[in-house]
C-alpha cells in the first residue's frame, strides 16, 4: 500500500504541475514548499502511528464501526459534487475522521501510517487533482 501510494503521489505532483496554466497559475507554492509539507505530514503521521493505535482501545468494535459509517456518510452528503472544487471543511474532516477510527483498529502502527496516507491521498490531494483536469 506504502509503495503504491508512493507511485500515485509521484505520478500525480507531475500531472497536477503539468497541468498548470503557465506561469505557475498564481499558486504561490514552489515545489519545495510542497516537499517540506509532505515531509512534515508524513512525519508527524508516523511518529503518532503508535498512539492512534491505542486511541480507541477502551471503545467497542461496533461503535468505532458505526461512527466511521456516520462520518463517511457525513462526507458524501457535504462533499460539493456540482463545483469543481476541493473538498469543505465538513467533508474532509468527516472522512480523515472515519479513516483515523479505522486506522485505530488495525493490527500495527505501520499499517495505520498507511491507512492515514491513503485516507489524505483519496480524500484531500485526489479532489485538488481533479480540479485540475
Amino acid at each position: 500500500l506504502l509503495g503504491a501510494g508512493l507511485v500515485c503521489v509521484l505520478l500525480g505532483y507531475a500531472l497536477y504541475e503539468a497541468l498548470a496554466p503557465a506561469g505557475g497559475g498564481g499558486r504561490g507554492r514552489t515545489r519545495w514548499a510542497d516537499l517540506q509539507s509532505a515531509a512534515i505530514f508524513l512525519a508527524f503521521t508516523f511518529g503518532f502511528s503508535p498512539v492512534l493505535k491505542t486511541l480507541t482501545e477502551s471503545v467497542s468494535t461496533d461503535t468505532v464501526l458505526a461512527t466511521a459509517a456516520l462520518m463517511l456518510l457525513a462526507h458524501l452528503l457535504s462533499f460539493p459534487y456540482a463545483a469543481p472544487s476541493p473538498p469543505g471543511s465538513l467533508s474532509l474532516n468527516a472522512a480523515l475522521f472515519a479513516s483515523v477510527c479505522l486506522a485505530s483498529r488495525l493490527p500495527g502502527a505501520l499499517h495505520a501510517f498507511a491507512m492515514l496516507t491513503a485516507a489524505l491521498l483519496v480524500f484531500a490531494l485526489w479532489p485538488c487533482l481533479l480540479r485540475r483536469l
